[in-house]
């Protein structure tokens, strides 16, 4: 799936958690464009939030999707959408 728009918060998550299965059932030494931005820690709060954490971070697999504050995490673009309105938390 590739669009040109941003994605909705449903399409991001639903694309993120496929990627990331896919990722985790692939086979070792895969690194798919998503990988570097994924992370454990919170970049909006700074907290490692665990996967039972539902109030305030989007989790999948121990890494935070969405973070606190509702700011994406994974470049929607590394997903199959359009990267508008995205800022890279890693500053690039």
């Amino acid at each position: 799936m590739t669009t040109n728009r941003f994605p909705t918060r449903n399409e991001y998550l639903r694309a993120a958690r496929t990627k990331i299965e896919e990722w985790l059932r692939s086979a070792p030494g895969t690194k798919p464009a998503f990988k570097e931005y994924l992370t454990h820690e919170c970049t909006e709060c700074g907290c490692e939030p665990s996967n039972d954490d539902s109030r305030a971070h989007e989790m999948h697999a121990n890494f935070v999707l969405i973070g606190c504050e509702g700011y994406f995490l994974i470049r929607p673009s590394t997903l199959g959408f359009a990267d508008e309105n995205w800022t890279n938390w890693e500053g690039n």
